[in-house]
Order: structure tokens, then C-alpha cells, then sequence
């Protein structure tokens, strides 16, 4: 009787080194992923915090530009008085005088005419309900060119461009309806 115990412990010892040699593999297939998992993670974080940093940069640098500008052209900050109540100019005229879409842009071109002095024109795109797309830029020999990427903007269709070109306490504006498509 103890030679059929002996065969049966013998064939189940057998059985168990391919299920031990199974458990182990599935083992380091798993700390092979988590390993993975880890150097990946740490991977975006690193991008996360690079980008982060570009974009402060950026934006740093977008204010330092903005605030030189606001110095350069706009009216005087003041409490009291605000872009709407700069005067508009007798002299000076706003013409929007193209626009479209290309490459992933929405650009619009306008032309100053009355002053050959250099300014600021204030690009305003709006539509009821949606937040206004704003882009400041300095004219240069009597044009302005504004370049927008598509996706600022809320929605398509119908929107209303309006171009107000600053100099010194003075402005001048026109507008135009454009289609984002």
C-alpha cells in the first residue's frame, strides 16, 4: 500500500514545478509592468513640470510685452475714464480690409489711414452668448495684422470683428461681420 502513495506524490511533485515555474513568470511579467508603469508616470511628470514652466514663461512674457505696449499707445489708465469714452478722431479712419481663415488661423487685416504714426489696433471678434476672442497688436506703416488660432473660438459661424486703432488719446474703430467656418 505505501508503493500507490509513493507513485501519486511522486506524479503531483511533477505536476507542481510547471504551475511554480507558471506563478513565477506571471510574477515578473507584473513587476515588469508596474516598473513600466512607474518610469512612464515619471516620465509625464517631468513633462508636465517642463511645460508648466514653458507656459509661465510664456505668459510672463506675454504681460512684459502687453504692459510696453500699454505704455507705447493706449489712452492714460485712468478711473474715470474708460475705452469707451476715448474720444474717436475727426482725422483718422479704420478700415478692415481683409479676412479669413488659413492653416489653423483666423486673420483679419485693417488699414489706418489719416496719420502715419504708429499704434495700437485691438482686434475683437463677438458673438451673443460666447465669450469675446481679443487679440492686441502694433500697427506698422499704416496696417495692423491680427493672427488667431481656430481654437479660441467658442463656436463657427457668424461673428462680429471689430477693429479699434488707439493713438495716444484718440481712437478709431470699424467692424464687419465674419464667418468662422
Amino acid at each position: 500500500m505505501s508503493s500507490p502513495n509513493f507513485k501519486l506524490n511522486s506524479s503531483a511533485r511533477r505536476n507542481r514545478k510547471p504551475l511554480i515555474a507558471l506563478v513565477a513568470l506571471v510574477i515578473l511579467i507584473a513587476l515588469g509592468l508596474v516598473l513600466f508603469m512607474y518610469i512612464n508616470n515619471r516620465n509625464l511628470e517631468e513633462a508636465r513640470i517642463e511645460q508648466k514652466a514653458r507656459d509661465e514663461a510664456q505668459t510672463s512674457s506675454a504681460k512684459k510685452d502687453a504692459g510696453n505696449a500699454q505704455s507705447k499707445n493706449l489712452p492714460d489708465n485712468s478711473t474715470s475714464i474708460t475705452s469707451d469714452e476715448v474720444p474717436v478722431s475727426e482725422d483718422i479712419r479704420t478700415t478692415i480690409t481683409s479676412t479669413g481663415q488659413n492653416e489653423g488661423a483666423v486673420y483679419a487685416e485693417a488699414t489706418i489711414t489719416g496719420t502715419i504714426a504708429e499704434g495700437i489696433c485691438v482686434f475683437t471678434y463677438t458673438t451673443p452668448q460666447d465669450r469675446p476672442v481679443v487679440q492686441q497688436v502694433s500697427s506698422m506703416a499704416g496696417f495692423c495684422k491680427s493672427s488667431i488660432p481656430e481654437v479660441q473660438f467658442s463656436k463657427l459661424g457668424a461673428w462680429n470683428l471689430q477693429v479699434i486703432f488707439y493713438l495716444s488719446n484718440m481712437k478709431s474703430e470699424a467692424n464687419k461681420n465674419v464667418s468662422i467656418d
